[in-house]
């Protein structure tokens, strides 16, 4: 019997519009009251995801893995946050003010947007608040818990990661569609879940993982399950152990817990 799912947000749980179907928060919800855990596992700072999982914490409660791993929270309370050293985050601001990146720059409670014009539709899905250069400086003196920059260029990033892991060995590196984000070395998806899993006991062949892109592999490799909705990239789909029929916006994660969990088609 499976204990504990896992499951990323954009892409996975969320449908195009940021939304959960009824279909799965019904799904959930079931499973939920038999027991088990169900815990959003996103890259996400989870406040950034606060109003679209409102719905879902009215049934359930609040059982978070964020931050790609570094950060646990239960109801209101952190319970594991491995957040970047003073030198860390110290690198990672400079760099992209170096090279006129667009960041985030997260801090427990507050996202900052410096040079979001570079994309600027891409504040639609968070709120924030743009800041220029000498107050990105001046957040080095606060603790933040994730740095991120946006590109659409693909294979930018990518060279942009290389150059990173060349200059440091002391971070964690994961690649999205246009996402570069940057965790604390050893902090990943898969170490928040044996993380949670050793909180509550559970073991990890009582566990299945649900997600579309790079970040979640450490996930879908440390859970028992590893599954992921129709729309996952390709390099995701060919390793997963189950590719579920239907994608984000047809209620993926609905119907493979459905399928896994509550024994139902």
């Amino acid at each position: 019997m499976y204990k504990a799912v896992f499951c990323d947000l954009d892409g996975t749980l969320f449908d195009k519009d940021g939304h959960i179907s009824d279909f799965t928060l019904s799904v959930i919800k079931k499973a939920v009251d038999q027991g088990v855990h169900f815990v959003p596992c996103t890259g996400r700072v989870p406040y950034t995801a606060y109003d679209r999982l409102d719905c879902l914490f009215k049934l359930i409660k609040k059982e978070i893995v964020g931050c790609n791993g570094a950060v646990i929270i239960e109801g209101d309370d952190f319970i594991k946050a491995e957040i970047y050293s003073y030198d860390q985050r110290k690198f990672l601001v400079e760099y992209g003010i170096e090279h006129h990146y667009f960041m985030h720059i997260q801090t427990k409670d507050h996202l900052y947007f410096l040079n979001h014009a570079m994309l600027p539709d891409q504040v639609s899905n968070y709120y924030g608040t743009d800041i220029d250069e000498k107050k990105a400086i001046e957040l080095l003196d606060e603790d933040l818990y994730k740095l991120a920059y946006l590109d659409r260029d693909f294979d930018k990033l990518c060279a942009i990661s290389d150059d990173i892991a060349r200059i440091r060995d002391d971070l964690e590196i994961f690649k999205g569609n246009i996402f570069l984000e940057m965790n604390t070395k050893g902090q990943d998806k898969a170490q928040g879940v044996r993380d949670f899993c050793k909180l509550h006991n559970i073991d990890i062949a009582e566990t299945i993982g649900i997600g579309d892109s790079f970040n979640d592999l450490p996930m879908l490799n440390a859970c028992a399950l590893s599954c992921a909705p129709a729309n996952a990239r390709a390099e995701i789909k060919e390793k997963v152990k189950y590719l579920c029929p239907f994608s984000n916006n047809e209620s993926a994660v609905g119907h493979i817990i459905n399928k896994f969990v509550l024994g139902e088609e």
